[in-house]
């Protein structure tokens, strides 16, 4: 029951995650007036939570810059897997009620446990 929870946290946090990064990305110069009306549709609406493997949000990239570069050191290059785990264990942090950080070992744990 816990798992699914978890994996539910994260669908829903990506997807909110995902919809911010949209919003901040937007023009700065548009004005206030479309700006409210494309706030309001992304709290009506739940974004696609696919995206492409090509690209990764400049948001998500300095949300975890410190964490990335940890990974990179130990040889973890894959920032698309990387930012997946990332965001992955932060869901079920939330998904338990805990504010705990991420430590980069759960997160090369679970980079780990899914090459098996």
């Amino acid at each position: 029951d816990g798992k699914m929870m978890a994996q539910a946290a994260q669908m829903l946090g990506s997807a909110l995650f995902q919809s911010d990064a949209n919003v901040a990305s937007s023009d700065n110069n548009v004005d206030d007036e479309v700006l409210g009306n494309s706030v309001l549709s992304g709290l009506t609406s739940v974004p696609s939570i696919t995206t492409t493997k090509s690209e990764i949000a400049a948001v998500l990239l300095n949300r975890w810059e410190d964490e990335l570069r940890q990974l990179h050191e130990l040889g973890f290059l894959d920032d698309h897997a990387n930012v997946e785990a990332l965001g992955h264990l932060e869901a079920a942090n939330i998904g338990v009620d805990s504010d705990d950080a991420i430590k980069v070992e759960q997160v090369v744990d679970f980079l780990l446990q899914g090459q098996k």
